[in-house]
């Protein structure tokens, strides 16, 4: 081979090289535009499962929203179809010598790049939603000096401790609220807690010094006054303040002020075990279903909630949902409900025991003392929240 030869051969791999090159940069463009849509509309990217590239031309499967984007824009689009194409003709011929080599059960892609897995979703949330967005926060923080946090943690479905960080700052005369950053947790003390929060601010540029308060619930690992995560902030900045969030404050003065009240008690208590009662057997529940579906109509059907022990307002929310406000009595299913105990208390179709826990539900609503307690929860309640 000569020196032209070899420049010829070089010029043209060059070329190739870049066009591939380009090529990816528009499919990988597509892709990243998909994603800020799904993100924008809050939607789900994957589906339960069919997400194989060999799979993509089988339009009876839900591949999830993320694929099923794709496989719309490829109908539009040529560039992003042949990609498409490529992926499922690489991933057949990968799936058919497994097979052959025996190894039906093997997982991976091996050297197949698609741009359409789940590992390419995860490294670009990372790049578009964690890091681009958490310089562009860092970076305001720098220009306002002084900031204060706010956390909190909660378990995920996997029963993992996650810790959410959320930091507040003024600029531009304008008070900015920014999630920060959610990490999990495997230590729930308060020095756990603050050397996770000072690890993430400290890997993000923040300065714990210019760190004016914090704001948590009254949980001893946040709230305690001599190891709580409160108590570390302030050893590590004097001129910290600590705030105990006054929602989760009022929740408690609301919750202890009913508990020892007996007819608030007596008032939840009925409320939980009537939607326990109608929603443990499906003859109680098509009874109610029915009652409802003659009464209000199936476009406005009211689902029983079993009362929340959480948060206090839950409790008044749940229980304006059964009676409805006075401003608006069409919402109420009050009605319905006594109907739906006088039915089954009446019904030969139920058993004794069944007729006889209706009835007993039942006499506590006609009640003028209990009708009057209702008036005064919810007026209660509708100022608390």
């Amino acid at each position: 081979m000569n020196n032209q030869d070899f420049d010829r051969f070089y010029c043209t791999a060059i070329k190739k090289y870049n066009d591939e090159v380009l090529i990816r940069k528009q499919i990988l463009s597509r892709v990243i535009g998909i994603i800020k849509h799904l993100c924008m509309q809050r939607l789900s990217f994957r589906g339960h499962r069919n997400e194989g590239a060999y799979s993509l031309d089988n339009d009876e499967e839900n591949h999830g929203n993320f694929l099923a984007l794709v496989q719309l824009l490829a109908k539009y689009d040529p560039l992003l179809a042949s990609h498409i194409s490529m992926c499922q003709e690489k991933s057949t011929k990968r799936i058919e010598k497994l097979k052959r080599q025996g190894k039906v059960g093997s997982k991976g892609r091996d050297a197949l790049v698609t741009f359409l897995s789940k590992t390419t979703i995860s490294k670009l949330l990372n790049i578009i939603l964690k890091n681009m967005m958490q310089e562009q926060i860092a970076m305001e923080v720098s220009k306002a000096k002084v900031y204060s946090v706010q956390v909190d943690s909660t378990q995920d479905i996997s029963a993992t401790d996650q810790f959410s960080i959320v930091v507040r700052y003024v600029l531009d005369s304008t008070v900015h609220e920014r999630l920060l950053s959610i990490v999990p947790s495997n230590d729930g003390t308060g020095q756990g807690l603050f050397d996770l929060l000072n690890l993430t601010l400290q890997r993000l540029g923040f300065n714990l010094k210019y760190c004016l308060s914090d704001s948590t619930d009254g949980a001893s690992s946040y709230h305690g006054q001599y190891n709580g995560l409160q108590q570390k902030i302030t050893e590590a900045a004097d001129h910290h303040v600590h705030i105990w969030c006054y929602a989760h404050v009022l929740n408690l003065v609301v919750k202890e002020a009913t508990s020892c009240c007996i007819q608030a008690v007596s008032f939840f208590t009925l409320l939980q075990n009537v939607s326990t009662f109608i929603k443990v057997s499906y003859k109680q529940m098509a009874t109610w279903i029915k009652l409802v579906e003659t009464q209000i109509g199936m476009d406005k059907m009211k689902r029983l909630k079993l009362i929340g022990e959480t948060r206090w307002s839950g409790k008044s929310n749940d229980a304006t949902a059964i009676f409805g406000t006075f401003a608006e009595t069409s919402s109420t299913v009050f009605v319905n409900l006594i109907l739906c105990l006088s039915c089954i208390s009446e019904s030969e179709n139920f058993d004794t025991k069944t007729r006889h826990e209706a009835k007993t539900l039942l006499m506590p609503f006609l009640k003028f003392s209990w009708i009057k307690c209702v008036g005064c929860i919810q007026d209660g309640g509708e100022g608390r929240n």
